[in-house]
C-alpha cells in the first residue's frame, strides 16, 4: 500500500502517496518466534556445569487449563548444540510413556530464546486444571553440559504465567531413556535442561492484566514470626512496566490476624517508599493464591533499568511470615514470575527494623521470604506516556498530542 488517511474516529479510507511506511505513527510489537510463556528460562550464554548421560526431570503442577506448545533445551553456551538431546512430557502419576516427546538434533537446531532452544510441537498439548507433570530432558554429556545449581546457580528462573503453574518438588534424575525416578536435592528448577512453552493466561492476568511477581501457593503457613521490614530485590529490564497492585503474604490464606503493610522502593534512592498499602483484619483485601491484593489508587510505571525492592512489615505471632531461607524450610511452594523477561529478580534478599527500608543482606535467595509482591504488566508505550508516575517517583504533566498531517 502507499499509506491512508482519513476523519479522526474512523477507519482512514483514503489512500495516500506512499510509500508504505509513509507515516511516523502508529506500529505495533509481534512475537517472531511463536513461541507463547517459557516455564523455565535462563540468560543467554550460560554455562553448563555437569555432564549427566541419564535423564533430569523438574516436577510441575497446572493450576488453571493450559496448552504446551512448544519443548525446549538447554543450550550450553548458546552457541548451538553438540549432543542429540531430546525433551518429553510425562504426566507424573503415569509415567509408563510420555506425553510427547521432541528430538534436536546438532546444530542450531529450534528456536533459541535466552539460554534455551524451542521446538513446536505438531499437536499442542492440552493440560487441564490438576494435571501433575515432569518436563524431562536428556542426552547431556560431555560437549554439552546440562546446568545443575543444587550446589552453583545457575540463574534460572520459573514463570508460573500468573498463577497458572505452581513449581513443586527437589528435581529428579534418571537412566537414560526412563522416567527419572530418584528425587533429587531441590530447588524445585535445580536442573537447567528441559522447559515448555505455553499459551496460559493465570487468573490475575484474565482479571487485571498483569503477573504476580512473587507467587505463593494457597493454604501455605507460616514459619518465622518476625516484627521488622522485610524485603526481596528486582530489576525492571528492557522494557518499561506498571504496577498496578500490591500485595502481602496471609498466612494459611485464612485471613489477616495483624495489620500487614506492602511498600515498594527505588533502591537506590530508599528514603521513602514510591507506594505503600496496608491491609489490616477488617480490609483485608483480595485473595490470591496464598496472597492478599490491593489496588494502587494510582498506577506506578518503573522505567527500564528501574532497580526496585518489594518490602512488607507487620508480621509477628499472630500472623507469621514462611522464610524458606531459615529452619531448613528451602523448599517451600515459592516461585517468581518475571513476565517473560519484564523484570529479574536478583539478591538474596534483606531485613531491618519495623518502620524503614531493609538495609541488611540475607542469606538468600533472591525470593526468600513469602511476604510482600505486586502485580505487574507492560502497555504500549503510548499509553504509558500518559500515566502519572514514574519510577523516580516525580509526577509528570500528560505529554500533549501530536498533531495529525498527511
Amino acid at each position: 500500500g502507499s499509506g491512508r488517511f482519513g476523519t479522526a474516529g474512523d477507519f482512514p479510507g483514503t489512500a495516500d502517496g506512499g510509500p508504505a511506511n509513509r507515516y511516523t505513527a502508529g506500529t505495533f510489537q509481534a512475537d517472531a518466534s511463536g513461541i507463547g510463556g517459557i516455564a523455565y528460562d535462563v540468560a543467554t550464554n550460560t554455562a553448563g556445569n555437569q555432564a549427566f548421560g541419564g535423564s533430569l526431570g523438574m516436577d510441575f503442577d497446572v493450576n488453571t487449563p493450559m496448552t504446551i506448545t512448544a519443548l525446549g533445551v538447554f543450550d550450553d553456551g548458546s552457541d548451538g548444540l553438540n549432543r542429540t538431546l531430546v525433551a518429553s512430557i510425562y504426566d507424573r502419576n503415569n509415567p509408563g510413556n510420555p506425553i510427547d516427546s521432541v528430538a534436536f538434533s546438532t546444530g542450531d537446531t529450534g528456536t533459541l530464546i535466552g539460554g534455551h532452544r524451542f521446538l513446536k510441537l505438531a499437536e499442542p498439548i492440552e493440560l487441564p486444571a490438576g494435571f501433575q507433570g515432569t518436563i524431562v530432558a536428556q542426552g547431556y554429556g560431555l560437549g554439552e553440559q546440562n546446568g545443575n545449581s543444587g550446589s552453583v546457580p545457575r540463574g534460572q528462573v520459573t514463570d508460573t504465567l500468573g498463577g497458572a503453574l505452581t513449581f513443586v518438588g527437589t528435581g529428579r534424575f534418571g537412566d537414560a531413556g526412563a522416567y527419572p525416578g530418584s528425587a533429587d536435592g531441590g530447588p524445585a528448577n535445580r536442573y537447567v535442561a528441559g522447559t515448555f512453552a505455553t499459551d496460559a493466561i493465570g487468573p490475575i492476568e484474565k482479571e487485571s492484566g498483569g503477573n504476580i511477581a512473587y507467587i505463593v501457593q494457597e493454604g501455605l503457613a507460616g514459619n518465622q514470626n518476625f516484627g521488622g521490614s522485610l524485603g526481596m530485590d528486582f530489576n525492571v529490564n528492557e522494557r518499561q512496566v506498571v504496577v498496578s497492585q500490591l500485595g502481602v503474604f496471609d498466612d494459611g490464606s485464612d485471613g489477616l490476624n495483624q495489620t500487614i503493610t506492602a511498600h515498594l522502593y527505588d533502591r537506590n534512592n530508599p528514603s521513602a517508599p514510591l507506594a505503600t498499602l496496608v491491609f489490616s483484619p477488617t480490609d483485608p483485601g483480595e485473595l490470591v493464591n496464598g496472597s492478599r491484593f490491593k489496588r494502587l489508587e494510582t498506577p506506578l510505571i518503573l522505567q527500564a533499568g528501574f532497580e526496585g525492592t518489594i518490602v512488607a512489615e507487620g508480621y509477628g505471632p499472630g500472623e507469621l511470615l514462611a522464610n524458606r531461607g531459615a529452619f531448613a524450610f528451602p523448599n517451600l511452594p515459592l516461585a517468581v514470575d518475571p513476565g517473560n523477561g519484564l523484570l529479574s529478580f536478583v539478591g538474596t534478599s534483606r531485613f531491618g527494623t519495623a518502620g524503614q527500608y531493609p538495609g541488611t543482606p540475607d542469606g538468600g535467595p533472591f525470593d526468600r521470604y513469602a511476604a510482600g509482591t505486586f502485580v505487574f504488566h507492560t502497555i504500549p508505550e503510548p499509553v504509558s506516556a500518559s500515566l502519572l508516575l514514574v519510577a523516580t517517583g516525580v509526577v509528570l504533566a500528560r505529554r500533549s498530542r501530536g498533531r495529525r498531517s498527511c
